[in-house]
């Protein structure tokens, strides 16, 4: 295969997979639970007395801490995929001849990484999101070159908003995938008091999870600890504090900075993955295409264009 007939190839097959490729489909997963917490009385009545916890005489309990945390938690992580998903594609779009073995074949650890180390300005915003690199004293005045700068500005104020949603919640997304380390019910059965009192907020709780490295380890490692500590001790494990943190063996509550989950933010979150997910799919799939390119850039909720003679 020469150079030339792999990069047809390539291009050929790329198109194809993101004609496939439906950008929204996290989104609209995130919205589906945002709508089920809304009206979760309602949406379980019929089925929640078979499923109820053993102590919960109405049910409402359940539905209020354990199916309440476990459908934040489930949008956390459905955000957290949906930012992988993003930045996968920012990776790999910048190798055309190899995108396809790269996209569909990838060591998680690799984006973990990429995200990670990941910076964003205008400059870099440009080279992964395939739009053309012009130097400002080349801007053309009037109405592009405000489009062309608000548009940049508005990517990489989106993309810093992103990678702080994931590095403050990523502690729960490696837990949720455990899934036995996510505390459903930390304390208590709610009585009717406070059911009455979540009912006012129905979308939003504290979410929980389990730990248990020495505390000198997690203040160390910001990928397992971003806010707060709580130990649910007994007169059992009082007294044998160290030896249980020496061996990593002391159970513990961790919670996110903020303290509450709320599927507003959550929805905000994948709102903006959304907006610049389409601007990279857009913009890449303008590369693989002859003639004049249009580039697409961001703007709120919404996209604007410009037509350029071809892409730097």
């Amino acid at each position: 295969m020469t150079k030339e007939e792999r990069v047809l190839a390539a291009k050929e097959q790329i198109q194809r997979y993101l004609y496939s490729y439906y950008p929204q489909w996290r989104l609209i997963e995130i919205l589906s639970i945002k709508k089920i917490l809304e009206n979760k009385y309602e949406f379980y009545s019929g089925i929640i007395d078979k499923y109820k916890q053993p102590d919960d005489n109405t049910g409402e309990a359940t539905i209020t801490q354990e199916i309440t945390n476990g459908l934040l938690f489930n949008a956390v992580s459905e955000c957290l995929q949906y930012i992988e998903d993003l930045f996968l594609l920012i990776k790999f779009s910048q190798n055309v001849d190899f995108f396809i073995k790269n996209v569909v074949t990838y060591k998680a650890g690799e984006i973990t990484n990429f995200v990670k180390t990941f910076k964003i300005d205008s400059e870099l915003a440009c080279k992964y999101f395939h739009i053309p690199l012009v130097p400002e004293s080349e801007w053309p005045n009037g109405t592009v070159k405000s489009v062309y700068k608000s548009g940049l500005e508005c990517l990489t104020n989106k993309v810093t908003a992103i990678l702080e949603y994931f590095n403050e919640n990523k502690f729960f997304y490696n837990q949720y995938k455990h899934g036995l380390t996510i505390a459903l019910r930390p304390f208590a059965l709610f009585d009717d008091k406070s059911i009455k009192e979540k009912k006012d907020k129905p979308t939003s709780a504290t979410l929980f999870a389990w730990d248990n490295l020495g505390i000198k380890k997690i203040m160390k490692s910001k990928d397992r600890f971003n806010g707060e500590i709580m130990f649910p001790l007994s007169p059992k494990v009082q007294p044998h504090l160290a030896a249980l943190q020496q061996e990593d063996n002391l159970l513990r509550l961790v919670t996110n900075k903020e303290g509450k989950t709320s599927i507003n933010d959550i929805v905000n979150c994948a709102l903006n993955v959304r907006s610049v997910l389409v601007v990279l799919i857009q913009n890449f799939a303008s590369t693989l295409a002859d003639g004049k390119k249009e580039v697409w850039l961001p703007k709120e909720e919404k996209w604007i264009t410009l037509e350029f003679n071809k892409v730097i």
